[in-house]
């Protein structure tokens, strides 16, 4: 009774085991960043209004039945601001990424990666999903990671660790 209770829990089990897609290294060559992502991204390229005019934003994603969702991107500022007018920058995506319905729940400055660059991580919640994101300044570019979806997600390990993967080897 026990093998065939295991062999009924077995097989019900693993097709959601195995239908788990592989985790990928994602490696922007032009963007100069990589991340770990839950599957293979797909790539698209957008144009935004900035605050110096258009602006394109190049962005690697997944996104999964459950409402998860995994994201990258960067864009190049034009300019060499000064360490405040970063901060300033920083403090623009951060609100960016906060809609009218959502709480800005958490942002902090972080010093990102071995060579300290400014950053800022945040967490926007909303009613119906939140966002955890970091963002990065270098030289003229800005680098996002990002992961929205149920705020059990957001806080949980597959978030935390997708997060933590980002790292930028421009």
């Amino acid at each position: 009774m026990r093998k065939l209770l295991f062999v009924v829990a077995a097989a019900c089990v693993a097709p959601v085991v195995l239908a788990r897609p592989a985790a990928e290294v994602y490696t922007s060559k032009a963007g100069g960043y990589s991340a770990t992502f839950p599957g293979a991204p797909k790539e698209e390229t957008k144009t935004q209004r900035g605050p110096t005019g258009e602006v394109k934003v190049y962005l690697a994603y997944f996104a999964q039945a459950n409402g998860a969702a995994y994201l990258t991107s960067h864009h190049d500022y034009p300019g060499k601001p000064t360490a405040e007018q970063q901060k300033t920058i920083l403090d623009a995506v951060v609100k960016g990424a906060t809609p009218k319905d959502g709480k800005l729940v958490e942002s902090k400055d972080l010093e990102f990666g071995a060579d300290k660059l400014p950053g800022r991580a945040y967490q926007v919640d909303r009613p119906k999903l939140s966002v955890r994101g970091i963002v990065v300044y270098k030289e003229g570019r800005v680098y996002q990671a990002i992961v929205s979806g149920p705020k059990d997600f957001v806080g949980g390990k597959e978030a935390t660790a997708f997060l933590d993967s980002f790292a930028v080897t421009k």
